[in-house]
């Protein structure tokens, strides 16, 4: 499944032109996404790069979901940019959402960095709907309200977040945001906030599921069905302080009666051990 928009009245950011085969800026956006694909150094799932200089110069993002894999998410994009490419032969401006936004790929001639882009792509809704209405939109506004404050509160490399609910009838409802994380915390909790308001809307109200597509944030919701896995990208926890020690130290010529407190800052440093065949190996892998 590959949704995609190639046209200038699909997203806010509107499309000048195309370019031709084998020109400056087709091969300007071939290595712009070599090097997304190659890039082993991102491993959190999101990539913002451009490249060469007007007017041939090229911007792209790719993001993937906050659950997918390194080695997934490559193949999302990689499988992203192939679809892409192919819909919307020589368009300079395109996006498009792999297999249940697992992944989205996005390029332009034009910057889409830190810029929030809440032009409604599309949306989708499940063809059953809550009995207890009340009960069920009630639960389902506090969940989303919670997500899009969790999700906003990320950092540069992720902005996403999971949670769920029970029904009386024992049901559970999964709920799931995500924001590119180059957007600020206030442009994502807008843009999610666009989203959930579109649910009693023209979205999908009453529904027991349902999800809402933008080019700088989605949300989707499921009951009965956990549709993603664990988290996959977990930030690195700061290196816990440890509490100073304070240490009396007799000062001699007092004649041991009046001591001084020096302060000792103790400092951890791990010590790894490699052996001289995993060395080899270390060795051979930079080669």
């Amino acid at each position: 499944e590959f949704q995609y928009f190639c046209d200038e009245h699909s997203f806010t950011i509107d499309i000048e032109g195309n370019y031709t085969t084998n020109s400056t800026y087709h091969t300007s956006l071939n290595t712009l996404m070599s090097n997304i694909l190659n890039n082993n150094e991102i491993d959190y799932g999101f990539h913002n790069v451009s490249y060469s200089e007007y007017p041939n110069r090229v911007y792209a993002i790719g993001l993937c979901r906050g659950d997918i894999k390194l080695e997934q998410c490559r193949t999302c994009l990689n499988q992203s940019r192939a679809n892409l490419m192919a819909v919307c032969p020589n368009r300079k401006v395109a996006i498009g959402w792999y297999n249940d936004e697992l992944c989205m790929l996005r390029y332009s001639n034009r910057s889409i960095f830190d810029r929030m882009d809440n032009g409604l792509a599309y949306y989708k809704k499940s063809n059953k709907n809550a009995t207890d209405l009340n009960v069920f939109n009630t639960k389902l506004n506090d969940l989303l309200n919670g997500l899009k404050r969790k999700a906003s509160s990320g950092d540069s490399r992720l902005k996403y977040a999971v949670g769920n609910f029970s029904l009386p009838n024992f049901d559970d409802v999964y709920g799931l945001l995500q924001c590119t994380p180059d957007l600020s915390g206030k442009d994502c909790d807008n843009c999610i906030a666009q989203s959930i308001e579109r649910i009693s809307k023209d979205c999908c109200k009453d529904s027991m599921g349902g999800r809402i597509v933008r080019p700088s944030c989605f949300m989707r919701f499921e009951t009965s069905y956990q549709f993603y896995g664990p988290t996959a990208y977990m930030p690195p926890l700061p290196l816990a302080s440890l509490p100073p020690t304070t240490t009396s130290v007799t000062n001699p010529s007092s004649g041991g009666k009046s001591h001084t407190s020096v302060l000792v800052i103790t400092i951890t440093v791990p010590i790894v051990a490699v052996s001289k065949k995993e060395e080899a190996k270390e060795k051979q892998f930079k080669k």
